[in-house]
């Protein structure tokens, strides 16, 4: 019942089986999991939600071309478009290799922070990327969206 229930959602049941789940194997439980809450965070991303997104529009573009696209790719959106409103040229495609140093994450925080939560660029003058990844997060901690991320997955580009 929960990878029929899984599979209806739309997470990719590969190699799994109930006898998978009812040993309790980790890495293939976990990965269900996160398919599963990905899903659900996905799931919010939308014009009720969120009325914000139909000033993400192109020129020329309608809001029922900005719906037909995947939440991820309104979330990148969303991205770039904070990053070039903070003056940033450098742009976000994917959630995985791109974010693993984490300067976009940091940008975006300063951008849709308020003055008044103190968020700043430290974590940019840190070379080490798992130790920028901590700083980055802290950061995230102030606005109170740090939610289960760790640097270490951060810096493995884990989405």
């Amino acid at each position: 019942l929960a990878l029929v229930s899984s599979q209806a959602i739309g997470c990719n049941i590969v190699n799994i089986d109930a006898h998978d789940l009812a040993k309790g194997k980790p890495h293939l439980v976990l990965g269900l999991l996160w398919q599963i809450i990905r899903i659900g965070l996905f799931s919010h991303i939308t014009l009720d939600s969120c009325p914000g997104l139909a000033g993400l529009l192109f020129d020329n573009e309608r809001l029922e071309d900005l719906m037909k696209m995947s939440p991820e790719a309104i979330l990148l959106r969303w991205v770039n478009h904070h990053l070039e409103r903070a003056g940033i040229r450098r742009r976000c495609t994917n959630f995985q290799s791109d974010i693993i140093d984490s300067e976009i994450y940091s940008h975006l925080l300063k951008q849709i922070a308020g003055n008044d939560a103190d968020v700043n660029l430290d974590a940019l003058r840190e070379g080490d990327l798992q130790s920028r990844a901590e700083i980055m997060l802290q950061q995230a901690g102030k606005l109170n969206c740090r939610s289960f991320l760790t640097p270490q997955d951060v810096v493995n580009g884990v989405y």
